[in-house]
């Protein structure tokens, strides 16, 4: 670098700023670390810790109904000192390993310094609030209880997660009996994002995701409590996904196609999982066929749904409602009188008793034109027997109409006489 290049960075406003700056810095680093004198300062959220815990449950004792798990102090001591304090690095500490009773306790504690060597005898107490701690000392007792898991984050489009699967699936929990009389479980909570894989995590017990609830679902203060395991494996099963329509075959009949009907099904599709293979195979799912033969204005049924092998359904829907009506068609009521009998069994007379009614379908115009002229029946007499008397058989209707629809199946009473 020449001369003049150097004149003109020396001659620099922000050169010389950043000189200062970084002077002032040093300055204060130094007057920081060289300064003893006394301040006050007040620390907030100073954690409750309890030492002794060992020999309090090898009495059969644990602790309950802890008043407050934080506390605030006052502290005096050398500017240098308390400036490298903050409310983590100062414990409430109450020793509990020489209680062998139980009872009510209202202790004071003592408070302990982390990370500033041997620099905590030079710190003095000024106040402190509260200045005890009250508490209860129960019988230990355990029960178990059980360990679910819920996956509360989202998964990318086309997967969804599975139910997750815990291991162990039970915890033995120990403590004092006042509290666990209110525990009912334990809920671990997942998470994750646009999730297109299994997810699967190892939880400590001492984690905010490890939660223990009471009976109202509420979460319990678990600090003083003690767990047969220290973590759990937790694995949250993501599959694919696909949104696959549902069909019915709908057969036509004489005077009546599947253009003429409004078929609607609900749902119409469904969410399922399963073999990515068998999937991308998949466009539909057959609810079966219905003949239109017989459909009256409207028809109404639920359906059964039948998976594939290897497919199911992601929100568990195993029925469809599927509705039928007719478009442009009209049921009319009509009565037929032309009835002739068949396959009358032999030395034997058979006559129709009264004349039959009967459903038809069209449209308006040819249900119009439709005359008792136009309809016949035949009465079939294969399966009657061949005794005197009164027997009920089926019935054959036909129109010489075209496009005019048979509504139903029918019968009628025929009389049998003796030739």
């Amino acid at each position: 670098m020449n001369q003049k290049s150097k004149s003109k960075i020396t001659d620099s406003k922000l050169f010389w700023m950043v000189v200062s700056l970084f002077i002032s810095l040093v300055l204060w680093a130094y007057v920081t670390q060289q300064d003893n004198s006394t301040i006050t300062r007040t620390f907030s959220d100073v954690k409750v810790e309890f030492t002794g815990e060992d020999d309090l449950e090898a009495a059969g004792l644990a602790i309950a109904n802890v008043d407050t798990d934080k506390v605030s102090v006052t502290l005096r001591g050398s500017r240098r000192v308390m400036g490298r304090l903050d409310s983590s690095k100062i414990a409430a500490v109450i020793d509990v390993g020489s209680i062998t009773r139980t009872g009510e306790m209202k202790w004071a504690y003592y408070l302990k310094y982390t990370g500033i060597g041997n620099e905590n005898n030079n710190i003095s107490v000024v106040s402190r609030n509260p200045e005890t701690i009250s508490f209860s000392i129960s019988e230990l007792k355990s029960k178990t209880v059980d360990i679910k898991a819920e996956f509360s984050g989202t998964t990318a489009y086309g997967y969804y997660a599975k139910d997750p699967v815990v291991d162990p699936t039970s915890i033995n929990i120990s403590g004092s009996s006042y509290v666990l009389q209110n525990i009912a479980g334990v809920k671990i909570y997942m998470y994750g994002t646009n999730a297109a894989a299994d997810i699967k995590e190892t939880i400590s017990v001492d984690s905010d995701q490890f939660v223990v609830l009471d009976v109202n679902g509420e979460e319990i203060n678990k600090s003083s409590l003690l767990f047969s395991v220290d973590h759990v494996d937790v694995s949250v099963p993501i599959g694919t996904t696909k949104m696959v329509p549902l069909t019915l075959k709908i057969e036509d009949t004489t005077g009546l196609t599947k253009e003429d009907c409004n078929v609607s099904i609900d749902p119409s599709q469904v969410e399922v999982t399963g073999d990515p293979e068998v999937l991308n195979s998949l466009e539909s799912i057959s609810l079966g066929s219905f003949s239109l033969d017989g459909l009256g204005e409207s028809y109404e049924q639920d359906y059964d749904i039948t998976y594939p092998e290897g497919v199911s359904s992601v929100d568990n829907v195993t029925r469809a409602k599927v509705k039928i009506t007719i478009q442009g068609m009209e049921v009319r009521e009509f009565t037929v009188t032309d009835i002739v009998c068949d396959n009358v069994p032999e030395n034997m007379i058979a006559e129709p008793v009264g004349n039959l009614t009967i459903l038809l379908r069209g449209s308006k115009d040819d249900l119009e034109n439709v005359s008792e002229a136009n309809l016949h029946a035949v009465a079939d007499l294969a399966n009657a027997t061949h005794e005197a008397g009164s027997v009920t058989v089926p019935v054959t209707i036909t129109c010489d109409i075209n496009d005019i629809g048979i509504v139903g199946t029918y019968q009628m009473t025929v009389s049998l006489k003796n030739n």
